[in-house]
Parts: structure tokens; sequence; C-alpha cells
């Protein structure tokens, strides 16, 4: 079934402010659609991401079953279910290939820009946190971090075709266009300024922020309900 939807399949990828969506809050969604990348930061409405899942045939994530999926669910109710879903981290797991999303890229040889290729998901949870609090630089960095996480995943969804078809002694999966080509920008994200001006307004999560400066300034990882650190297999 992957290969035969992959073009036309919506790649979705969240960040958030930490693993637990009873506790933490969704902060920018990324979407991959059609030759299209759209991207929402909150606390912009999301009619258009709404419209785009009552279209796309399938929704293509990695972890998302446990991550992206329920968190959306948690927080944005109203959104249509997927029409399916294929989350690549068990299909990645088939090859004997563990972990997060990144060390799976590195595996097939998906290579990400210097300025990001160490970044992970405890991280973009900080970056967040500078971003509110006025440094505009770590919301681009931020920007940047989940369009590539969501970019990738139509790169690693092609790497897992072949290794499929190479198994089965089949013809090497045909790559999409998207591959080569990078997508044209869609929905645009909120501005750095429209984030600081509505930050300042709502101070909405600034008790669960001001933890993890704390913990970053003493070198502390921060760990979920059930132990995992941030930015472990279970991403943000």
């Amino acid at each position: 079934m992957l290969a035969s939807v992959r073009d036309e399949a919506l790649y979705l990828d969240i960040e958030t402010t930490g693993l637990s969506r009873n506790f933490n809050q969704i902060t920018v969604i990324g979407a991959l659609y059609r030759g299209q990348f759209h991207q929402w930061v909150w606390p912009q409405r999301v009619d258009a991401l709404a419209q785009i899942l009552r279209e796309a045939p399938v929704v293509v994530t990695f972890n998302g079953a446990r991550f992206d999926l329920p968190f959306l669910d948690a927080h944005l109710p109203a959104l249509p279910q997927p029409r399916a879903h294929i989350d690549l981290m068990p299909i990645a797991g088939v090859f004997d290939v563990t972990g997060g999303q990144k060390p799976v890229e590195r595996y097939f040889d998906l290579v990400r820009d210097d300025t990001i290729r160490e970044m992970d998901g405890f991280e973009a949870v900080l970056l967040w946190c500078k971003s509110v609090y006025g440094d505009a630089g770590s919301f681009e960095r931020l920007l940047y971090y989940n369009r590539t996480d969501v970019e990738m995943l139509p790169r690693l969804t092609a790497r897992l075709c072949e290794a499929r078809s190479s198994e089965a002694g089949e013809s090497k999966a045909r790559r999409t266009a998207g591959d080569e080509r990078p997508p044209q920008l869609g929905h645009a994200p909120l501005s750095f300024a429209d984030l600081r001006e509505t930050w300042t307004e709502r101070q909405v999560g600034l008790p669960p922020l001001t933890p993890v400066i704390t913990w970053v300034e003493h070198g502390i990882r921060p760990r979920s309900r059930h132990g995992r650190t941030i930015g472990d297999n279970g991403e943000v």
C-alpha cells in the first residue's frame, strides 16, 4: 500500500511543549501535501489543515500512532480523522532499524542540514520557550526543524519502499517527483511578531515553560510521567 499511495499522501509532523497530551501543548504543525508545504503555529486556525485531511487518501507520519495523532485528537478535536494512516516507525522496525526518525534517516543515508543535524525533540521544546520570550532566531530554527522533519518523510518513505522491493526481489520502487523538487509554500506560519504579541496577551502555558528553562540552565533533561527523556524514541 505504501508505494501505491505515497504521491498522494499527506506527510505530517507536530512539535509540542512536551510528551504528554494531557499536560503539554501543540506549538507547530507541519504538513506536506501534493507538492506544497504548510505550517501552522499556535494559536493559528487550522481550517486549511482540516480541508487537507478531508481530501488526503492517507496520512503518513513517524511515530504518529503514539504521538502526533493522539495529540491532535486531544487538542484539536474538531479536525477530521485521517481516512487512513501509515506510521513509518513500525515499518522501519521490520528491517531491524529502531529508534527515532533521525537515526532511521541516517541508516538509509538521508542527511540533514548541518545546522539541525544533531537537534532533537528536547531542543525543539527549548527553542519554543526561547521564541515566546523574544528570540527570533530560535523561532526560525524551530520552524526549519519542523519543516525538515516533514520533508524527510517522503524521502524516508521512498527508501523503505526500495528496501521492501529489494528484499522481495522486485525492481526498485519509483521515486516521487517530490523527492527531487523543493515543495512550494502553502499555508504560512504565524510571524514572530504576531507570536510575541499573542503570547504577551494570553500567556498560555507559561507555568510549564518556566521549569523547562530552569532545567536547561542546570543541564537536566526533563522526563515524562513514564520516565522517558524528552527527545528519546518517542520524539516530540
